[in-house]
Protein backbone atom coordinates (compact mmCIF):
# COMPACT_ATOMS: atom_id res chain seq x y z
CA UNK A 1 0.00 0.00 0.00
CA UNK A 2 1.38 3.39 -1.00
CA UNK A 3 1.96 5.75 1.92
CA UNK A 4 1.02 9.40 1.74
CA UNK A 5 4.05 11.62 1.79
CA UNK A 6 4.28 13.78 4.92
CA UNK A 7 5.47 17.34 4.47
CA UNK A 8 8.51 18.35 6.49
CA UNK A 9 10.66 21.31 7.42
CA UNK A 10 14.32 21.49 8.33
CA UNK A 11 14.94 22.17 12.02
CA UNK A 12 17.22 25.06 11.12
CA UNK A 13 14.29 26.83 9.46
CA UNK A 14 12.12 26.55 12.58
CA UNK A 15 14.30 28.48 15.00
CA UNK A 16 17.78 29.55 16.05
CA UNK A 17 20.49 26.97 16.70
CA UNK A 18 23.65 27.88 18.56
CA UNK A 19 26.44 26.13 20.41
CA UNK A 20 27.00 26.58 24.13
CA UNK A 21 29.90 28.61 25.38
CA UNK A 22 32.93 28.58 27.58
CA UNK A 23 32.23 31.73 29.55
CA UNK A 24 35.04 34.28 29.84
CA UNK A 25 35.24 35.06 33.51
CA UNK A 26 36.31 38.12 35.44
CA UNK A 27 39.69 37.84 37.08
CA UNK A 28 39.93 37.95 40.86
CA UNK A 29 41.25 41.51 40.96
CA UNK A 30 38.93 42.84 38.26
CA UNK A 31 36.13 45.29 39.03
CA UNK A 32 32.92 43.29 39.43
CA UNK A 33 30.53 46.23 39.62
CA UNK A 34 29.51 45.73 35.99
CA UNK A 35 29.10 41.97 36.09
CA UNK A 36 26.38 39.36 36.41
CA UNK A 37 26.35 35.97 38.13
CA UNK A 38 25.80 32.98 35.85
CA UNK A 39 26.08 29.24 36.23
CA UNK A 40 27.76 27.29 33.46
CA UNK A 41 26.05 23.92 33.23
CA UNK A 42 27.02 20.58 31.76
CA UNK A 43 24.74 17.87 30.40
CA UNK A 44 24.58 15.68 33.54
CA UNK A 45 23.71 18.69 35.72
CA UNK A 46 21.01 19.77 33.29
CA UNK A 47 19.34 16.36 33.35
CA UNK A 48 19.39 16.46 37.16
CA UNK A 49 17.77 19.91 37.23
CA UNK A 50 15.02 18.88 34.84
CA UNK A 51 14.35 15.72 36.87
CA UNK A 52 14.25 17.70 40.14
CA UNK A 53 17.45 16.12 41.40
CA UNK A 54 20.35 17.85 43.05
CA UNK A 55 23.01 19.20 40.70
CA UNK A 56 26.20 19.41 42.72
CA UNK A 57 28.87 20.34 40.24
CA UNK A 58 27.47 23.60 38.85
CA UNK A 59 29.97 26.41 39.28
CA UNK A 60 28.92 30.04 39.55
CA UNK A 61 30.93 32.73 37.82
CA UNK A 62 30.92 36.49 37.45
CA UNK A 63 30.79 37.57 33.81
CA UNK A 64 31.22 41.04 32.42
CA UNK A 65 27.82 42.36 31.28
CA UNK A 66 29.04 43.07 27.75
CA UNK A 67 30.38 39.55 27.36
CA UNK A 68 27.23 38.16 28.94
CA UNK A 69 24.95 39.76 26.34
CA UNK A 70 27.19 38.49 23.54
CA UNK A 71 26.41 35.00 24.85
CA UNK A 72 22.66 35.53 25.15
CA UNK A 73 21.98 32.64 22.77
CA UNK A 74 23.59 30.27 25.29
CA UNK A 75 21.27 31.28 28.13
CA UNK A 76 18.79 28.54 28.99
CA UNK A 77 15.14 29.64 28.85
CA UNK A 78 11.76 27.94 29.07
CA UNK A 79 10.82 26.40 25.71
CA UNK A 80 14.41 25.78 24.61
CA UNK A 81 15.51 22.42 23.26
CA UNK A 82 18.98 21.39 24.41
CA UNK A 83 20.99 18.80 22.47
CA UNK A 84 24.01 16.90 23.72
CA UNK A 85 26.85 17.24 21.23
CA UNK A 86 28.51 14.13 22.66
CA UNK A 87 27.19 10.58 23.12
CA UNK A 88 25.45 10.38 26.51
CA UNK A 89 25.64 7.37 28.81
CA UNK A 90 21.85 7.36 29.21
CA UNK A 91 21.26 7.46 25.45
CA UNK A 92 19.33 10.70 25.95
CA UNK A 93 20.11 13.23 23.24
CA UNK A 94 17.63 16.03 23.82
CA UNK A 95 16.04 17.88 26.75
CA UNK A 96 13.06 20.24 26.73
CA UNK A 97 13.31 23.13 29.16
CA UNK A 98 9.79 23.08 30.57
CA UNK A 99 10.17 25.64 33.34
CA UNK A 100 11.73 28.94 34.32
CA UNK A 101 14.78 28.88 36.59
CA UNK A 102 15.56 31.39 39.33
CA UNK A 103 19.26 31.25 38.48
CA UNK A 104 20.81 32.15 35.13
CA UNK A 105 22.26 29.09 33.42
CA UNK A 106 24.50 28.99 30.36
CA UNK A 107 25.14 25.79 28.39
CA UNK A 108 28.72 24.68 28.02
CA UNK A 109 30.24 24.06 24.62
CA UNK A 110 29.27 20.38 24.56
CA UNK A 111 25.63 21.34 24.04
CA UNK A 112 23.52 23.00 21.38
CA UNK A 113 20.58 25.29 22.13
CA UNK A 114 17.55 25.51 19.87
CA UNK A 115 15.28 28.53 20.39
CA UNK A 116 11.96 27.86 18.72
CA UNK A 117 10.68 30.66 16.44
CA UNK A 118 8.10 28.61 14.53
CA UNK A 119 4.33 28.20 14.80
CA UNK A 120 4.87 24.71 16.17
CA UNK A 121 5.15 24.20 19.91
CA UNK A 122 8.47 23.27 21.50
CA UNK A 123 6.67 20.31 23.08
CA UNK A 124 5.77 18.98 19.62
CA UNK A 125 9.31 19.35 18.29
CA UNK A 126 10.62 17.67 21.44
CA UNK A 127 8.27 14.69 21.10
CA UNK A 128 9.35 14.17 17.50
CA UNK A 129 13.06 14.49 18.20
CA UNK A 130 13.02 12.25 21.30
CA UNK A 131 11.02 9.50 19.58
CA UNK A 132 12.74 6.17 18.92
CA UNK A 133 13.63 6.72 15.27
CA UNK A 134 14.94 10.24 15.74
CA UNK A 135 16.85 9.33 18.90
CA UNK A 136 18.61 6.54 17.01
CA UNK A 137 19.30 8.95 14.17
CA UNK A 138 20.88 11.49 16.54
CA UNK A 139 23.02 8.72 18.02
CA UNK A 140 23.99 7.64 14.50
CA UNK A 141 25.19 11.17 13.71
CA UNK A 142 27.64 11.04 16.63
CA UNK A 143 30.08 8.81 14.78
CA UNK A 144 33.62 9.06 13.53
CA UNK A 145 36.76 10.18 15.30
CA UNK A 146 35.19 13.22 16.93
CA UNK A 147 31.82 11.66 17.74
CA UNK A 148 30.18 15.07 18.03
CA UNK A 149 27.10 16.64 16.53
CA UNK A 150 27.48 19.85 14.58
CA UNK A 151 25.06 22.72 14.08
CA UNK A 152 24.78 21.80 10.39
CA UNK A 153 23.81 18.22 11.24
CA UNK A 154 21.04 19.45 13.52
CA UNK A 155 19.88 22.21 11.18
CA UNK A 156 19.44 19.70 8.33
CA UNK A 157 17.21 17.30 10.29
CA UNK A 158 13.80 17.07 8.65
CA UNK A 159 10.87 17.55 11.04
CA UNK A 160 7.52 16.08 9.91
CA UNK A 161 4.65 18.57 9.89
CA UNK A 162 1.69 16.61 11.22
CA UNK A 163 -1.94 17.64 11.58
CA UNK A 164 -1.98 15.69 14.85
CA UNK A 165 0.43 18.12 16.55
CA UNK A 166 -1.97 19.28 19.30
CA UNK A 167 -3.35 15.78 19.80
CA UNK A 168 0.14 14.37 20.38
CA UNK A 169 1.13 17.15 22.77
CA UNK A 170 -2.09 16.82 24.80
CA UNK A 171 -1.73 13.04 25.01
CA UNK A 172 1.87 13.38 26.18
CA UNK A 173 0.85 15.97 28.77
CA UNK A 174 -1.80 13.63 30.16
CA UNK A 175 0.69 10.77 30.33
CA UNK A 176 3.12 12.97 32.25
CA UNK A 177 0.40 13.78 34.80
CA UNK A 178 -0.31 10.08 35.27
CA UNK A 179 3.42 9.40 35.63
CA UNK A 180 3.79 12.11 38.28
CA UNK A 181 0.83 10.72 40.23
CA UNK A 182 2.30 7.21 40.12
CA UNK A 183 5.63 8.58 41.38
CA UNK A 184 3.86 10.29 44.29
CA UNK A 185 2.03 7.09 45.19
CA UNK A 186 5.28 5.09 44.99
CA UNK A 187 7.02 7.57 47.27
CA UNK A 188 4.11 7.44 49.72
CA UNK A 189 4.21 3.63 49.68
CA UNK A 190 7.99 3.51 50.19
CA UNK A 191 7.72 5.89 53.15
CA UNK A 192 5.04 3.69 54.67
CA UNK A 193 7.20 0.58 54.34
CA UNK A 194 10.14 2.46 55.83
CA UNK A 195 8.14 3.57 58.88
CA UNK A 196 6.78 0.06 59.43
CA UNK A 197 10.16 -1.65 59.17
CA UNK A 198 12.75 0.79 60.58
CA UNK A 199 12.35 -0.49 64.14
CA UNK A 200 13.49 -3.94 63.01
CA UNK A 201 16.99 -2.62 62.37
CA UNK A 202 16.91 -0.24 65.35
CA UNK A 203 17.45 2.77 63.13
Amino acid sequence: MKKNKVSSEKLGNLGILSIGTKAIYLKQNQDSSNSISVKVIKWSDLTNLINDKEANSITEYKIDMQKFYKRASSIIEKGDLIFSALPSLSGENIILIDRDFEDTYICNDNMFIFKNKSNYSSEYLYLILKSGLYNKYLQHLKVGYNKKLTIKMLADIEIPILDEEKELVNEYSNLQKVKQEIQKQEEKFNNKVYELTKCTLNM
